[in-house]
């Protein structure tokens, strides 16, 4: 009975039905989409080992807070050495490299990191296992398939710049070192080999993880108090010299943080927007309707009835049975 006074009531408002589910479908779809992009760079949790304790860090200059500067081999050693606050520590340093597999070259983006720092990632191969020595490399899994998928890659040589190596190891899709954010603008990494800590040079830049228990706030000052003492150490070449320290998605999200939380509040205030005219198409209806509720109510509709009705419209759901008094009553205008 109420399902087919519901049918006959939906098919003569199905305009105003569909303009609310496509209003509500952009707002929804909108809102969404800006989420899923807020929640994989600011919300969701790094693909590393207590992730949430990795820090960057930067060398800086005392009056210029905005500069993150890259490091020396010699200050990375000496922030190993010398800081309290971490239980793991490595750095690293991007390059491109010419690579000759099988005869075939490839141009790839390669970065040389210390050994220790890759293994207390806590992040395994899906082939192989991470190099431990000089003469291993890991490649990704893009690179492993331009070079044809071989599931017995591991263990073959490869040249990268005219050196010699074997691929130890392929590494998950979804695995980056390093992130791309503040002063490292790699996205995608094809090779990973390993760094000799003993080298020279610049254009370093170093991951650390806190120790468990250890603040933010604790590990920044360590890392302050071992800057002055490279200050102190050499004040010619260190003048001005500090060192700043950054949660490691911080230097994921800081530059695009703003405009993120920008997108968000757009695709928020569009939902917003998209309730409120599909509240007023509905409003509209109802009272367009009000004759028609006033008739049913005349005619002896209780409150529960009307509230089937009016629930059956809303799932629009074609009548099984037909009541067909109560429907020449129900259908009585004013």
């Amino acid at each position: 009975m109420f399902i087919s006074q519901a049918w006959r009531a939906w098919q003569g408002a199905r305009g105003v039905a569909l303009l609310a589910a496509a209003a509500l479908a952009v707002g929804i779809g909108s809102t969404t989409a800006i989420y899923s992009v807020v929640n994989a760079v600011m919300l969701k949790p790094l693909p590393y080992r207590d992730g949430g304790r990795f820090v960057a860090l930067f060398g800086a200059a005392v009056n210029d807070p905005e500069r993150f500067a890259s490091l020396s081999a010699e200050d990375a050693r000496v922030y190993q050495d010398r800081t309290q606050a971490f239980d793991a520590f490595g750095w690293f340093r991007e390059s491109n490299q010419n690579l000759v597999f099988a005869g075939e070259p490839h141009h790839v983006q390669g970065v040389r990191v210390t050994e220790p720092l890759v293994h207390q990632l806590g992040v395994d191969p899906v082939l192989g296992r991470w190099f431990t020595d000089q003469g291993g490399a890991m490649i990704s899994s893009l690179l492993w398939s331009q070079l044809g998928s071989d599931p017995a890659i591991v263990g073959k040589p490869l040249t990268l710049d005219g050196r010699g190596y074997v691929v130890a190891g392929v590494m998950p899709p979804a695995f980056h070192l390093p992130v791309a954010g503040v002063a490292v603008a790699a996205v995608h990494t094809d090779v990973w080999l390993p760094l000799d800590p003993r080298e020279s040079g610049a254009a370093y830049f170093a991951y650390a993880r806190r120790k468990p228990g250890v603040t933010f706030a604790a590990a920044e000052a360590d890392v302050k108090r071992v800057a002055a003492q490279i200050a102190a150490d050499d004040p010619i070449g260190h003048a001005a010299y500090t060192a700043r320290l950054l949660d490691l998605r911080e230097t994921i999200i800081k530059d695009v943080r703003p405009t993120l939380l920008l997108l968000f509040a757009a695709a928020a205030l569009l939902f917003l927007i998209t309730c409120a005219n599909a509240a007023g198409l509905l409003l509209a209806r109802a009272v367009a309707r009000a004759r028609e509720t006033a008739t049913r109510v005349a005619l002896g509709a209780s409150r529960g009835q009307l509230a089937a009705q009016y629930l059956a419209e809303g799932a629009g759901r074609k009548p099984q049975t037909v009541d067909r008094g109560f429907d020449q009553l129900a259908t009585i205008t004013l």
